[in-house]
């Protein structure tokens, strides 16, 4: 396993599901996954209805002295 893989999964796990606050509505959840390097969080509105994904690619941008 990558440093990135470790680095998603290790994310992924610590917030494995949470609320979306919103001010005018009912609080939305998000489920969180990761496969591989990448972490993939789908949001669901109150009723599990509605859905919008997201994904974040975890990659080495810069590599210090």
């Amino acid at each position: 396993m990558s440093e990135a893989q470790q680095i998603a999964a290790r994310l992924a796990a610590a917030s494995e599901v949470f609320p979306i606050k919103k001010a005018d509505d009912w609080d939305s959840t998000a489920r969180v996954t990761a496969t591989g390097d990448v972490i993939t969080v789908v949001v669901r509105d109150h009723m599990g209805r509605a859905t919008r994904e997201y994904r974040a690619v975890i990659q080495q941008v810069a590599d210090g002295p």
